[in-house]
């Protein structure tokens, strides 16, 4: 991503795809299922969840451990950064700022 002073105070910034990878569809990713009230913290870099404050797994993985599948209605998803993500993040900004 980059980011450019635009007219009028403005911000502009530009963003290029680094990579894709192909992924299996999730009921967990779906817009269209049903949702409880509970929410489920989810990378929006990785896709990775937040399960407890250090523990960050594959959906698919939380899908089974939590039972999501079988419980009717699925979490909202609240999107965030994991810290590895974060620090990548990071990493590469500073790097970008070297170069």
């Amino acid at each position: 991503m980059s980011l450019t002073p635009g007219d009028n105070g403005q911000l502009d910034y530009a963003s290029h795809i680094m990579w894709t990878e192909p992924q299996r569809v999730l009921a967990l990713l779906d817009t269209e299922q049903q949702r409880s009230k509970s929410f489920l913290s989810v990378c929006s870099f990785c896709k990775k969840a937040m399960l407890e404050p250090d523990v960050w797994l594959e959906l698919e993985k939380v899908s089974l451990s939590l039972g999501l599948l079988e419980s009717g209605k699925l979490p909202q998803l609240r999107h965030t950064i994991c810290p590895e993500c974060s620090g990548n993040l990071a990493k590469s900004v500073i790097n970008s700022d070297v170069a």
